[in-house]
């Protein structure tokens, strides 16, 4: 690469994501990381923490939390937090999850929660998945869309919450404004095979 820079090294770096190239992906950043003219900005970031999910690099992922706290990325940008929730989710660490998720500001950020209700929802923490799935919908006003219901028809599955499951299918159209696909009922097959 003849002229590196922030978005070069990030476009690689999400180049390697896509294609199932964690590894090189991590690689990449650690190139970025030596070249002391480039700083790493909120985008390289949320790619690189795509990566720390996909190959469990807990320690890496927890440094770039760190710095993006230092630098207060996290505050105003929803999809670096989406990335890192959801890093942790992948992890195991609902904990740190949910610690991320507190120091994000945009509440109002679907794609935020449902970060958060994926990564309660992996650990087979059902109940408190449904939780900030309510938390999400009636008390931040923040409204649903077609991910947040696969995450939560999953938690129900998972969680044997057939009843509830059920009932939140048939609230879908009604309530949430969100129509059925072929996911959610996948997911009510899965329920009831169980």
């Amino acid at each position: 690469m003849e002229t590196r820079s922030v978005v070069s090294y990030t476009a690689i770096i999400q180049g390697c994501n896509t294609n199932g190239r964690a590894e090189l992906a991590l690689e990449y950043y650690s190139a970025l990381r030596a070249d002391k003219t480039i700083q790493a900005d909120a985008c390289t970031y949320t790619c690189v923490l795509v990566a720390c999910g996909s190959v469990m690099a807990i320690k890496l992922g927890r440094e770039i939390h760190q710095l993006a706290k230092h630098k207060g990325l996290l505050k105003n940008d929803p999809v670096l937090g989406s990335s890192l929730v959801s890093f942790y989710g992948k992890c195991g660490d609902v904990d740190s999850a949910q610690e991320a998720f507190d120091e994000c500001r945009a509440r109002d950020n679907t794609g935020l929660w449902n970060s958060l209700i994926q990564a309660y929802t992996l650990q087979g923490r059902s109940i408190e998945a449904l939780e900030r799935f309510y938390s999400m919908t009636q008390e931040e006003g923040c409204k649903a869309d077609d991910v947040s219901f696969v995450s939560v028809l999953n938690a129900c599955s998972h969680g044997g919450l057939v009843g509830k499951g059920r009932l939140l299918l048939d609230e879908m159209p009604k309530q949430y404004g969100v129509k059925p696909r072929l996911e959610h009922y996948v997911c009510l097959i899965d329920m009831l095979g169980r």
